[in-house]
């Protein structure tokens, strides 16, 4: 399956109103296509994995979550990705809905999304505050695939992650101070060439100035330098609430 990043800036330029998809949940939340592990310097997408049957019950339940029950309603959406809050642990309404674990992915296999396709999906909801977040810690380094990088990986990437978190005292912090020196420093826009490869992070580190694309594959290779696991999340905000 081709990355769903690959023509996501003429999805971002494309100012015409339409509506997608329909949500009805208990809770906000972005909705989430899928989350990316594989990056070999040129784009960020999907692993080369088996795909499983969407049984009612996808995964364990992450502890300190809260349930986000949703009911997703294709109207124009496209594709065969099926969008869906962070992380979802129960699915169902295709009888061809399948599984991907390693990137909470699910989609649609044999047909395309069409208008009227529903779907029934329980998600447990990271709510987790500031303290908790700074004490965590793992006793499980996860799946491989989300350290890996390529060997062509330009040294800048690594060299200024290591200098901007300088002094961070955990993992958290070292996320936030990433993401804070991205939007203190950084300007957004779509004039940029298409691209997230490594030709493309380093014209982004460079130049300072990129949209989504650019900021969401720069952050994620940054994290890996430093030895913490990420993916590229690609999927929708909360949208506009319909009463």
């Amino acid at each position: 399956m081709v990355s769903p990043l690959v023509d996501i800036r003429s999805r971002l330029t494309n100012r015409e109103n339409v509506q997608l998809f329909v949500v009805d949940a208990n809770l906000e939340s972005y909705w989430r296509s899928s989350a990316l592990p594989r990056f070999d310097g040129t784009t960020w997408g999907l692993a080369d994995r088996d795909l499983a049957p969407a049984d009612p019950a996808l995964a364990g339940r992450r502890p300190g979550a809260e349930d986000l029950f949703q009911q997703v309603r294709v109207v124009n959406l496209s594709g065969s990705l099926v969008p869906a809050a962070p992380d979802p642990f129960q699915a169902s309404g295709a009888e061809e809905l399948r599984w991907m674990p390693e990137t909470s992915t699910l989609r649609t296999v044999g047909d395309d999304l069409e208008r009227g396709d529903t779907f029934q999906i329980v998600s447990a909801s990271p709510r987790f505050d500031p303290a908790r977040l700074a004490g965590a810690t793992a006793t499980d380094a996860g799946d491989p695939i989300h350290l890996e990088l390529p060997d062509d990986l330009p040294d800048v990437v690594a060299e200024t992650a290591r200098t901007v978190t300088a002094g961070a005292p955990d993992a958290y912090a070292t996320a936030l101070a990433l993401q804070d020196w991205f939007q203190d420093e950084f300007t957004y826009s779509l004039e940029v060439q298409p691209g997230h490869g490594n030709s493309a992070i380093e014209g982004f580190l460079r130049d300072r100035v990129g949209y989504c694309e650019q900021f969401s594959g720069t952050y994620a290779a940054m994290m890996r330098t430093l030895g913490i696991p990420a993916r590229v999340a690609v999927g929708f905000t909360s949208g506009n609430q319909v009463n």
